[in-house]
């Protein structure tokens, strides 16, 4: 009788390997490499496979009900609660499990999940496709301000309409306001200047698409021989106030998911909560509560998911952007599927952006969980390689490729060069992010490790500076008598700055390449076979061939 044997691709591959080994083409050591096995484990594997063949790689618990399985009985037990209890309310798998633990029957929601669907106990409920997608709040005072104008009866109905102008800041929800009868050019002006004489020049500035900001006129001649957008006297008085380059991000850098944001209530916490938030620790839980009411617990964590955006929206976002007087327009995305960084290059060449940055795992400063950066998603060399290909499959059909800076977990100067390289001609720049700030953090505890230490010998910090950081004769040069007054944290960065310059100095001189722009993919080469097949660049061992073999002949 034939007899069909299921195996698992981690399987079928062990085969491949052990029959390598059998025939005498590696060695077992460099098979449990390949396996990711000690070598006791591959020899165990081994003989299993030469005495029972494939069937001897198939997990031998494979079929078997599991160690840690529910009883049958107590699975009975928990459908027999939920059918005379919570099936005739419609209550679901989550709130349920809560319901059954207070009777003393603990089991994990979606273990109780399964079992439903599989007894055809409940349904899934499709939810509702949100009217539009949750916007990330910006990390910093400055980087994003909105403004809009609302038409309201302010002074009760027996006087006019009139328009609160208003402003408020992204990162903070701080705000300034302007009474005015209509939302004109001269209210906006009079209350930007405002914030500016308050608060300084903000990075981007968000509006509506009223006239006051945007324009559909032709543009007249003197801008068409400038190559300009037609802008209205407000988005002309922002272009010289500098407030230009406008950064839209789908996710948190190398996070699908928002950044980290500080609740310091317990009704936040629990609002937000209740709409379905991460939110740590649970404020649900009556221990987290009696520790926030007692100060054991300060304040919550709350972190968001975020949905990824629309080909349309992301365009008429750019185009929006523009009209009100964004010079730049760049984009961020992560370490997303391969399909999500497919769309942020061919929506980007589309709408012909300034810049798209691509944040590899592991990426990020801290604002998630420290899994999160480093496990989630596709790592830097991956990601960089996936763009590659994707902007030699567009530039071959003469689309536009806007500059890419590539981000995630770089810190070296070999780490910036060999960015540079996998993805040249297309990669322009590299992000720097936990890298600079260890060196500032260092540079800071050092410091105030010295000025103790001078303290206590009675000499002033700057002969401590100048003892401890290899570029302080260089600063205090420059700076003369404020050298003394450069923070350690500061002095500390440009040391980390300055020595990866050299780095790169060397790396580029070695490599007789005396520009970055000069950077190509025959700068590097793949140590490994696999990283030639991820990475498309040569295999250590077949570069240069063609020119080996006309150099011997």
């Amino acid at each position: 009788m034939e007899r069909h044997l299921l195996m698992s691709c981690k399987e079928l591959a062990r085969k491949s390997i052990l029959e390598l080994v059998l025939a005498g083409q590696i060695t077992l050591v460099e098979a449990s490499r390949r396996m990711g096995l000690s070598y006791r484990q591959a020899l165990r594997v081994k003989e299993r496979f030469e005495r029972d063949g494939d069937s001897g790689l198939v997990h031998r618990g494979r079929g078997q009900p599991s160690n840690r399985g529910y009883p049958v009985s107590f699975r009975a037990k928990v459908l027999q609660r939920y059918r005379q209890r919570y099936k005739d309310h419609d209550i679901g798998p989550t709130l349920a499990a809560e319901k059954l633990a207070q009777d003393g029957l603990q089991v994990d929601h979606e273990t109780l999940r399964r079992w439903l669907l599989e007894q055809g106990d409940w349904k899934k409920h499709r939810k509702r496709r949100e009217h539009r997608a949750y916007r990330e709040r910006k990390g910093h005072f400055g980087e994003l301000v909105q403004m809009d104008g609302s038409h309201h009866h302010w002074f009760t109905r027996e006087h006019d309409r009139a328009c609160l102008m208003n402003m408020v800041d992204d990162a903070t929800g701080t705000t300034a306001g302007l009474m005015a009868p209509q939302e004109t050019t001269e209210a906006a002006m009079r209350l930007l200047w405002a914030w500016v004489t308050r608060h300084g020049i903000p990075k981007a500035l968000y509006t509506d698409k009223k006239n006051v900001f945007v324009t559909d006129r032709e543009p007249a001649r003197e801008e068409q021989l400038a190559g300009k957008e037609p802008m209205t006297a407000f988005g002309t008085a922002c272009e010289k106030l500098g407030i230009e380059i406008f950064e839209m991000k789908w996710g948190q850098g190398a996070k699908d998911i928002g950044g980290e944001v500080k609740l310091h209530s317990l009704e936040r916490a629990m609002q937000l909560k209740d709409r379905d938030y991460i939110v740590l620790p649970d404020p649900r839980q009556p221990a987290s509560q009696e520790a926030f009411k007692s100060g054991g617990i300060t304040e919550f964590e709350r972190h968001s998911r975020l949905g990824m955006v629309e080909e349309e929206s992301f365009h008429k976002s750019v185009e929006h952007l523009r009209k009100i007087g964004a010079k730049y327009v760049t984009l961020k995305t992560g370490a997303y599927r391969p399909a999500d960084l497919a769309r942020a290059i061919k929506y980007s060449s589309d709408a012909k952006i300034d810049m798209l940055t691509i944040d590899g795992a592991g990426g990020g400063t801290g604002m998630s969980p420290w899994r999160m950066m480093n496990e989630w998603g596709i790592p830097t060399v991956q990601i960089e390689s996936l763009m590659h290909q994707m902007c030699e499959r567009l530039a071959a059909k003469g689309a536009y490729i806007p500059p890419i800076a590539i981000a995630g977990g770089l810190s070296l100067e070999d780490h910036v060069f060999k960015a540079m390289a996998l993805g040249a001609p297309y990669v322009k720049a590299i992000c720097l992010g936990r890298a600079v700030f260890s060196a500032a953090m260092v540079g800071k505890t050092h410091g105030n490790l010295m000025a103790k230490k001078m303290e206590l010998e009675g000499e002033d910090i700057e002969t401590g500076y100048l003892k401890l950081f290899a570029v302080g004769a260089e600063l205090k040069e420059r700076f003369g008598k404020d050298f003394s007054r450069l923070p350690a944290g500061a002095i500390g960065m440009y040391s980390y700055i300055d020595r990866m310059k050299q780095g790169m100095q060397q790396l580029m001189a070695g490599a007789r390449k005396f520009g970055l722009e000069h950077i190509t993919r025959n700068d590097i080469m793949a140590l490994t076979k696999d990283a030639a097949e991820v990475s498309g660049i040569d295999y250590v061992m077949d570069a240069d061939a063609k020119e080996v073999d006309k150099i011997l002949g």
